[in-house]
């Protein structure tokens, strides 16, 4: 248990990590979240070794 103790963040720090966390997921810019999954989606698609994508657009929004 000490072991623990001393390497695990207080609980006061936890509280503040969480409450920083929290705030980042809040102020999140949505476009800018929209153009980082696009770019993800074409960067995963672009060195496929399989011609079939990953992520196919005429399933946006059904499995995806």
């Amino acid at each position: 248990m000490e072991l623990l103790n001393k390497h695990l963040p207080s609980q006061d720090q936890r509280t503040e990590l969480v409450t920083m966390l929290q705030t980042w997921i809040d102020e999140g810019d949505v476009e800018e979240q929209r153009e980082t999954g696009k770019y993800l989606i074409c960067a995963l698609d672009e060195d496929r070794l399989s011609q079939r994508p990953l992520f196919p657009s005429d399933l946006k929004d059904v499995t995806w």
